[in-house]
């Protein structure tokens, strides 16, 4: 998707809930850290050749603008 230039369409995050058996349970429970998404899913990204801008930009930019947007 990044390659064909929807990177401003994605926004990677990671939150607490997993699914166990069918199931939400908190991460703690499950096999995947918090740092799942820094030490698993980003070096990953770099290793694909995903650039660092792209990667703040799923990171930073698209979360601010969808959350942050002024009342209006």
């Amino acid at each position: 998707l990044v390659a064909r230039g929807f990177e401003r369409q994605i926004t990677l995050s990671h939150d607490q809930i997993g699914v166990l058996g069918g199931r939400q349970v908190p991460l703690a429970c499950s096999t995947r850290a918090f740092s799942y998404l820094w030490e698993t899913v980003l070096p990953a990204l770099r290793a694909a050749g995903i650039g660092a801008a792209a990667i703040d930009t799923m990171l930073i930019e698209n979360p601010r603008r969808l959350l942050c947007r002024e009342a209006g």
